[in-house]
């Protein structure tokens, strides 16, 4: 053995001393038959406290869950109750432009039929037989007869 390992290394005399150190120490200690017991006992308890442990964090993700569910379900519940609300207001938007119209064709029926006819204006204003009168109703005529502008003059003509 070189110098460096032997310095590294207990001597017998060093060990023996150990040895019997430790001896006269365990003896000194007083027996303790209800430290196994004991350590049993709080090996138990560690044991259920882990298992609570669990359950608690088990318990956590499960509530966790539960309230990730119920948040989709409230935006789904909100976003439908959205395209409801719009599909309404585009009902509400049809049903109102609807009732314009109807309005101005009513309107425009009762303009049309309370007019004055030309008899009406022609006893109103006195003017019987006009000639504009007349062309105007033979032009009508002959371009219902499918003439058209050439009917018109040869009905002039005549």
């Amino acid at each position: 053995d070189d110098a460096l390992g032997s310095a590294s290394r207990p001597s017998t005399a060093q060990l023996r001393s150990l040895i019997f150190e430790k001896e006269r120490l365990s003896m000194s200690l007083p027996a303790r038959p209800s430290h196994d017991a004991e350590l049993a006992s709080l090996q138990a308890q560690l044991k259920l406290v882990r298992k609570q442990r669990q359950r608690t964090a088990m318990l956590v993700e499960s509530q966790k869950r539960a309230l990730e569910e119920k948040r989709a379900a409230d935006v789904v519940r909100a976003q439908k109750e959205v395209a409801r609300a719009a599909g309404e207001e585009e009902r509400s938007r049809r049903a109102r432009e609807y009732d314009r119209v109807m309005q101005r064709m009513r309107s425009n029926y009762v303009e049309a039929t309370s007019a004055p006819t030309t008899d009406q204006l022609q006893a109103t204003f006195g003017v019987e037989g006009s000639p504009l009168r007349a062309d105007t109703a033979e032009s009508t005529e002959a371009e219902d007869e499918g003439e058209g502008s050439e009917g018109m003059l040869s009905a002039a003509a005549v």
